[in-house]
């Protein structure tokens, strides 16, 4: 408890960074009469040290208003950003003493003689006056920031808090590249590149961000710190990063760091930061950084094991400009435009500890709306609609950790190449936008398409021999990968490959597709048939496009039966869950046992926010608590829980723990 004598209207607020921010008005008598200091007191330890400002110290008047407590009850306080915002109402009386802090005035007033003036500056007799007050914890030249969004080279973020773009994830300062330069900038937009999996250099990228400040610094250098993290594409799928132990991805080198001079403000590119996918590892992916400088450092928790909007409906990206996300998967058709029909998938994954119906929203701008029409949002499993130019999709009834995906089927439109067509889908909880991600149309050249096709085709290929140990679909990414190599394939050459390989898709793809319970939802059969009738046509666009479409279906297919096992990037949000029915189920609640598990479970996730604990750390979590699990089971026998034998035989496994973990708890849930 903060005890303050005499005082009243207190008002508190806490910024992004945890500093407490506290306002109160005391009245004191310094032996010359009463008089009223107004304070604002700000502390990151819980006040064991405090910073103390006075902001007023005035006469306990009203001048010649008659009335007590002339400064009534108007003080409040709010945090944005770093800063804090403040009113209070005083004594106004034009005496710097007052104010030892500073004052401005917006009224006329003379501070020799201490007289307020009207408009003709003629003396008016002292009243109360709304004083109003603004205090950041981070200065100009420390407050550094990676942008949320860039619309050319006269328009982008600023780093203002929160972000004032509703677009924070298609254009944003943080991206991806299949070498070591960081590429162009067209309209001061980063190109990122999609990103590649495999053994060795095939599964090699490396990741970017540019770095800005608000203001140079008087003297010295300054050093930031990025950290990369890497999610699958889509909206509410958890990020991972170095410390993750996820199987499919590795980060091998230390975090890069930029120097800012003091005359610095940016923007710094990052050195190019090495990372690897594996050959199983989906290439359609989010990626995101979280920079630290030395007083300004990323607001915990981490994106780390979350993803923004939750655990709450925080909105960790917009609010705090020390973290950014890229979240747009483009597919490139041809510019000329053709006949065929392409299509790309994201996963919608329900971050949050309890069951909900999640919304998406989606708009298409008039020029996308034009070029995308006859356009169909697909709700895979379920049912599809024809786009327009907004609207929006409910997915009922998803479990805490469940995937389902959202599809875009949408025409090859002509236009100019490099343009970008694409259609912004916003998670929304309550109506308010706390995720989303973008997806559509990369228009290029046809030898830009067929690269990617080869590559896709790699990677698609490449999947399907890791996940079954096929040599049919080892031998077909190679051949693509061995002509994808040649960076320009011609156009004949590319209609040739495709139909010596078309059998052998229809084989690998047929045995992909009938090893799966629920058959075929993202429907590879009927679009294979399509594909053949191009083939037999002969035209590259065409074909190219077709092609594009199936190789889309199967890697969000094989992303599907990957999940199906368990996710590392899931085990920070498995343990909330856990967390949650522990406290909101009265039958579990009441258990003898629940504080002690939800002790455990809560020193875990926050240590885990700062990074103190990672993944590595989970099987000893599940070990300490498989006593209680057991108690649980006894105590619930109705519920039917596993034994707890059934963790014990995966504690070696990341993603078969924390699969096991999330099958206890859907029980549980039924309680």
């Amino acid at each position: 408890m903060r005890t303050i004598a005499t005082a009243t209207n207190p008002a508190i607020a806490i910024n992004r960074q945890g500093q407490t921010g506290f306002l109160y008005q005391q009245l004191h008598n310094p032996g010359s009469g009463n008089r009223w200091q107004t304070h604002l007191q700000v502390s990151g330890d819980n006040f064991a040290t405090v910073t103390d400002f006075i902001l007023a110290d005035v006469p306990d008047a009203n001048g010649s208003y008659a009335g007590t407590n002339p400064i009534g009850d108007y003080a409040g306080l709010i945090a944005v950003g770093n800063d804090f915002y403040g009113v209070f109402c005083g004594n106004n009386t034009p005496d710097n003493a007052n104010f030892p802090n500073g004052v401005v005035y917006q009224r006329n007033a003379n501070f020799a003689t201490h007289a307020l003036l009207d408009l003709a500056n003629n003396p008016v007799p002292v009243s109360i006056d709304p004083f109003f007050v603004k205090y950041t914890t981070v200065s100009a030249s420390d407050d550094f920031y990676v942008r949320d969004w860039t619309d050319s080279a006269a328009s982008g973020d600023n780093g203002v808090e929160p972000s004032t773009h509703p677009v924070f994830y298609a254009t944003s300062d943080v991206w991806n590249r299949r070498g070591t330069l960081p590429g162009t900038f067209v309209d001061d937009q980063p190109a990122n590149e999609d990103a590649g999996n495999g053994a060795g250099n095939l599964g090699d990228n490396w990741a970017f961000a540019r770095i800005r400040r608000n203001a140079p610094a008087a003297s010295g250098a300054q050093t930031v710190i990025a950290h990369f993290l890497v999610s699958k594409f889509g909206t509410g799928s958890n990020y991972v990063d170095s410390t993750s132990a996820d199987p499919d991805i590795s980060f091998p080198d230390p975090d890069p760091t930029v120097d800012f001079n003091a005359a610095d403000v940016g923007p710094l590119i990052t050195p190019a930061y090495h990372w690897h996918l594996s050959a199983i590892a989906s290439t359609h992916l989010c990626l995101a950084v979280e920079i630290t400088g030395p007083n300004d450092p990323f607001v915990p928790p981490s994106l780390v094991g979350n993803t923004p909007g939750w655990p709450t409906t925080d909105l960790r990206i917009i609010n705090d400009n020390n973290k950014a996300q890229r979240n747009m998967g483009l597919s490139t058709t041809p510019a000329r435009g053709v006949g065929m029909s392409d299509c790309y998938y994201a996963i919608v994954h329900n971050a949050a500890p309890f069951p909900r119906d999640m919304e998406l929203r989606y708009e298409a701008s008039a020029e996308v709306a034009r070029a995308l029409q006859n356009s169909v949002i697909e709700i895979v499993g379920v049912d599809e609609h024809r786009l327009a130019p907004k609207g929006a999709i409910r997915l009922p009834g998803m479990q805490p950790g469940e995937n389902r995906w959202v599809g875009l089927r949408f025409p090859a439109a002509q236009g100019k190449e490099g343009q970008v067509l694409a259609v912004d889908f916003f998670e929304t909880e309550q109506g308010v936008v706390v995720n989303g991600f973008a997806t559509g149309a990369r228009l290029g050249s046809m030898a830009a398409v067929i690269h990617e096709r080869l590559l896709l085709h790699q990677s698609a290929f490449a999947r399907i021999a890791a996940l079954y140990d096929s040599g049919s679909a080892r031998e077909a990414a190679a051949s693509a990968g061995k002509l994808a190599a040649e960076r320009e394939t011609p156009e004949h050459a590319y209609v040739t490959f495709v139909r010596a390989q078309f059998s052998e898709m229809q084989t690998v793809l047929g045995d992909l597709v009938t090893s799966r319970q629920p058959r075929d939802p993202f429907h590879i059969f009927p679009a294979l048939e399509g594909f053949e009738r191009a083939v037999a046509a002969g035209h590259a666009d065409a074909i190219a496009v077709a092609h594009g479409c199936i190789l889309h279906k199967v890697d969000s297919f094989v992303t599907m039966i990957q999940l199906a096992n368990g996710n590392v990037a899931d085990i920070l949000q498995t343990v909330r869950w856990q967390q949650r029915l522990y406290t909101i189920n009265p039958r579990l609640a009441k258990l003898e046992f629940a504080p002690d598990i939800r002790r455990a479970g809560e020193a875990f996730i926050q240590a885990y926010g700062r990074r103190r604990l990672t993944n590595k750390d989970y099987p000893e979590l599940i070990k300490s608590l498989l006593n209680h699990f057991q108690q649980t089971g006894h105590s619930l026998p109705n519920a039917a829980l596993p034994p707890v034998s059934d963790f014990e035989r995966v504690f070696s496994d990341l993603t078969r723990l924390q699969k096991t973990h999330a099958d206890f708890l859907q029980r549980l849930q039924r309680v």
